[in-house]
């Protein structure tokens, strides 16, 4: 479908196919895929994966991907075991006493009465692991000397991440639990785009995950995207969340809604290396869903649990030079209640983006195809963080807008 097609019907393109806002937008049906991908596709497509499912849990659309009942009247999340937790498909629970903040968070999230079933649609679209950009990419400003209790190990320019990753290669996460709550932005083409320069899409992605700091072909995920299409004609926004696991494809959850402004708290834990859950709470709308399932029914490689990570993301589409898709023009995106920890240890250490007792922080910077700066993770405190977005994310090359920097 050409970009004209989806300029001049976009509800047509957009609701007539299983792969969304990326047909919408006008791409190839058959994107590039990333290395290895096209071979784990056929476990996705297929009806094996491997593993059974629990008695009581609901199948969802994708063989090997379940819900679970919702916790009934009366359940009391405050005093639940964790096997209880987990027959309801509801992340561990932070100790209160150890950290009062993210048990707060996880209260209010897994306390949301209406459940949703998700259904799921697979797309042609990839939240990588970090893919480290060439040198002499850097920001033109003094961003990254920012002050913390725990020193930065590395501060790395990437081609999709911008963001925070805890990383510890001899271990000993294994099994991690990971979270994070943020406010869903608007999403924008750049400023000053029109009527001159119409630059048609541009994607994001906002997430938890486990492994892709520490790997380039594993990386258990979930969280939002926010997608925007321009052709000086009109503009249409799209939001869903999504599940993944690398190297298979992203999911969407085509039944969970999600606009501008809602305020979502997520979170991702394995159970094992090759089986793990997802949840999302979004408090805005008053809905939560969880999702569990296996490495071989998205597609996904075991997870070796060495790293977890609170990311913005220019996805993978297969467009432009890089195949990396033009970057959502956010503005800002705040994150409160970001932690992981290894839920399942008799006295479980936390992890936050300022502090980082089990391993060593690295802070990411996204940079465009041309290796400058388009988005920045600002650490407030140890476990808060403002994204911004630049150059030209922000203000469209050429255009009369001020590119903030």
């Amino acid at each position: 479908m050409s970009m004209t097609q989806a300029a001049s019907d976009p509800q047509r393109c957009r609701m007539g196919s299983t792969t969304g806002f990326a047909v919408g937008l006008g791409l190839a049906a058959a994107l590039a895929f990333p290395p290895g991908a096209q071979a784990q596709m056929a476990v996705t497509s297929g009806g094996g994966t491997g593993a059974s499912l629990p008695a009581y849990a609901i199948p969802l659309n994708v063989p090997g991907t379940y819900t679970l009942p919702t916790a009934p009247e009366g359940f009391d999340f405050a005093t639940a075991s964790p096997a209880e937790l987990q027959a309801h498909g509801l992340p561990p629970m932070p100790d209160k006493q150890a950290n009062p903040k993210a048990y707060a968070a996880w209260l209010n999230a897994v306390s949301i009465p209406n459940r949703i079933t998700p259904i799921l649609e697979r797309t042609n679209i990839y939240n990588l692991p970090n893919r480290t950009a060439p040198p002499p990419a850097a920001p033109a400003m003094g961003a990254e000397q920012q002050s913390l209790e725990t020193p930065f190990e590395a501060t790395l320019a990437s081609l999709n991440w911008s963001g925070f990753g805890v990383v510890n290669p001899s271990g000993p996460f294994k099994i991690e639990a990971v979270a994070g709550a943020y406010v869903v932005p608007v999403a924008r083409n750049p400023f000053g785009q029109c009527p001159n320069h119409p630059q048609f899409d541009v994607w994001s992605s906002y997430w938890v995950g486990i492994n892709g700091a520490d790997s380039t072909d594993a990386l258990f995920q979930n969280g939002v995207e926010a997608d925007s299409y321009n052709d000086c004609a009109g503009s249409y926004q799209y939001y869903a969340p999504w599940i993944e696991w690398i190297p298979g494809p992203e999911f969407r959850v085509s039944n969970g809604p999600v606009e501008a402004g809602d305020y979502i708290f997520v979170e991702n834990w394995t159970t094992s290396t090759t089986t793990g859950c997802f949840f999302w709470g979004n408090e805005s709308q008053q809905w939560a869903g969880s999702i569990c399932t296996s490495a071989g029914a998205l597609g996904g490689n075991a997870i070796t649990g060495t790293s977890v990570e609170w990311i913005s993301e220019r996805p993978f589409t297969g467009e432009h030079a890089t195949g990396f898709a033009y970057l959502t023009n956010y503005v800002t995106v705040p994150w409160w209640e970001t932690f992981a920890y290894n839920y399942t240890a008799s006295s479980p250490t936390f992890n936050y983006p300022g502090s980082a007792p089990s391993g060593t922080v690295n802070l990411y910077y996204a940079v465009d195809d041309g290796n400058k700066l388009i988005s920045y993770p600002y650490l407030v405190g140890v476990e808060s963080i403002f994204f911004y977005d630049y150059n030209s994310a922000y203000c469209y090359p050429g255009a009369s807008c001020v590119a903030r920097y």
